[in-house]
């Protein structure tokens, strides 16, 4: 049950507006490309940008997927399975020196000023649900 004025509700009612949601994920030893996720009404498509990767891996192409069309009410589920209103902006964990991170950028349709999540060997304890989720999404392009 979602309470009024919760973070929960705060969050689903931004979320709506989401016009892209860009994702990186990078591993020492595990390189991945940028996973945009461009919305427009009740679903989106997805891109793989090989060329702006936070791995820095530059290859010289990108691949999109407009011609399948995702539903956002999916997404938006995993956002909350993920807990994705509990996360913070930052999470880091200096301690480890070759491991992993992360970006996530939201951009809005309304107006709203972006959103910047990132962390560096350290995320929320749900972030795997949401990892999960665009890893299949990418199984599915490649």
């Amino acid at each position: 049950m979602i309470r009024d004025g919760s973070k929960e509700k705060e969050f689903l009612e931004k979320i709506r507006h989401v016009k892209t949601f860009r994702y990186s994920y990078s591993g020492f030893f595990h390189p991945s490309p940028d996973v945009i996720l461009s919305f427009s009404n009740n679903s989106f498509f997805i891109k793989l940008d090989y060329k702006n990767s936070l791995s820095g891996v530059m290859y010289d192409e990108n691949i999109d997927n407009t011609s399948k069309k995702y539903k956002k009410e999916e997404f938006i589920e995993k956002l909350e399975e993920a807990k994705f209103y509990e996360w913070k902006k930052t999470y880091s964990n200096k301690d480890i020196l070759d491991g992993y991170a992360y970006e996530i950028e939201i951009e809005y349709d309304n107006g709203l000023k972006n959103d910047l999540y990132y962390g560096v060997n350290k995320c929320h304890s749900k972030f795997k649900v949401l990892k999960d989720y665009i890893n299949g999404l990418i199984k599915e392009l490649n």
